[in-house]
């Protein structure tokens, strides 16, 4: 089981993505941007496709800019062909859902 951990301690140790993953309800995007080496799939699927997580309105402002300026280790290359396969994926379940009906 992964631990639990809050916004403080992102502040104290780098976790895993999984850890993460795992924690998103209890931790703010802006502190895991600042203080966390993400992927860039843990991007795309936490921080750019979706308002889910975003614990404040400013998180629901972050774009692909945001994130390569706080992470750059990711490329830009890399998220947006991430984001076109969720994209991809996303609109095949729709069609597959909307063919049993």
């Amino acid at each position: 089981m992964a631990a639990k951990i809050n916004n403080y301690d992102l502040y104290t140790k780098k976790w895993s993505v999984e850890e993460l993953a795992a924690n998103i309800d209890n931790l703010s995007l802006k502190s895991i941007l600042y203080t966390q080496m993400i992927t860039a799939e843990f991007a795309v699927k936490y921080i750019l496709t979706t308002d889910n997580y975003a614990c404040c309105v400013e998180e629901t402002y972050y774009d692909i800019h945001d994130v390569l300026d706080l992470q750059p280790h990711l490329n830009y290359d890399e998220i947006i062909a991430i984001a076109k396969k969720k994209y991809a994926e996303k609109q095949q379940s729709i069609a597959s859902q909307a063919n049993k009906s």
